[in-house]
């Protein structure tokens, strides 16, 4: 008999499959009824639930996003909860600009399927910033 898989290993294939923009994939590990938190202050900002809105959010981040790409991944779990630290480094697809800073995720997991995600950016201004401006790059 086999274990279930862990939070961490849910979260991980979860995001193996979101890195490479593979939606369908990405969604045979969340809940039908999932909920995501996004700051407001980000340009995806809001509450999402379920499949469809999930799907939304994902495409807002891609409209969004030129590139993005995270490092180095640490976890934490804690019964239900798996903690997931990286600093993100991405281009802004609107004005070309490079930000870089640290990130860190909340899910929640019940029954294998991820049911609740809370992101925390470290500063979300980043994102309205023009190239040159501190924590971001120019293009070049």
């Amino acid at each position: 008999m086999t274990e279930p898989p862990s939070g961490t290993e849910i979260v991980q294939a979860f995001m193996k499959h979101v890195n490479v923009g593979d939606l369908d994939g990405a969604l045979a590990y969340v809940h039908a009824d999932v909920h995501v938190s996004e700051p407001p202050s980000m340009p995806y900002g809001g509450e999402y639930r379920g499949h469809e809105q999930f799907a939304d959010l994902m495409r807002k981040i891609g409209q969004t996003w030129a590139s993005w790409r995270e490092t180095p991944n640490r976890f934490a779990e804690s019964g239900s909860l798996v903690f997931r630290e990286c600093t993100v480094r991405g281009r802004l697809r609107g004005n070309g600009v490079v930000v870089e800073m640290p990130f860190v995720e909340m899910f929640e997991i019940e029954q294998g399927s991820i049911v609740a995600m809370r992101p925390h950016y470290w500063d979300p201004g980043l994102l309205r910033q023009e190239p040159g401006a501190a924590g971001t790059e120019a293009t070049t």
